[in-house]
């Protein structure tokens, strides 16, 4: 049980954006890990690409992805026929993607674009550890 510092940033990062609040919250039982993370007043015109969260407090294990629950996000609006879907845990990294759904039936899940909208974010989630 413990405290980890998540970071947003973005796959072209430059590393210009700027958190007033980031915190993460975490507790493993054998190699399940449950956590819950906040980041607050994103701002910053650094990046490009696709949106992520770094700093899981373990890396997770296995082949497979994890999806972590997005609880809230302020100033995204979702790109047309779509919604934001999920943070896809990437396995053996301690990373979460951002994604949208298509609203298709059998769509598929789409990186969210930075676009520097993005102003809050809270995510929680479980995972396996190897």
């Amino acid at each position: 049980e413990g405290t980890f510092t998540p970071v947003y940033k973005t796959s072209n990062d430059d590393g210009g954006h700027t958190v007033s609040h980031q915190v993460g919250h975490y507790r493993k039982v054998g190699t399940l890990v449950h956590f819950t993370c906040s980041l607050k007043s994103l701002s910053g015109s650094g990046g490009t690409g696709y949106c992520f969260v770094e700093g899981l407090p373990y890396a997770p294990g296995g082949s497979t992805f994890w999806y972590a629950q997005i609880g809230g996000v302020d100033g995204y609006t979702c790109t047309t026929n779509r919604y934001l879907a999920w943070a896809q845990i990437h396995n053996s990294a301690d990373q979460m993607i951002l994604q949208e759904m298509s609203n298709s039936a059998g769509g598929s899940g789409y990186n969210v674009p930075y676009d520097g909208s993005i102003q809050s974010l809270a995510i929680s989630g479980t995972y396996t550890t190897s």
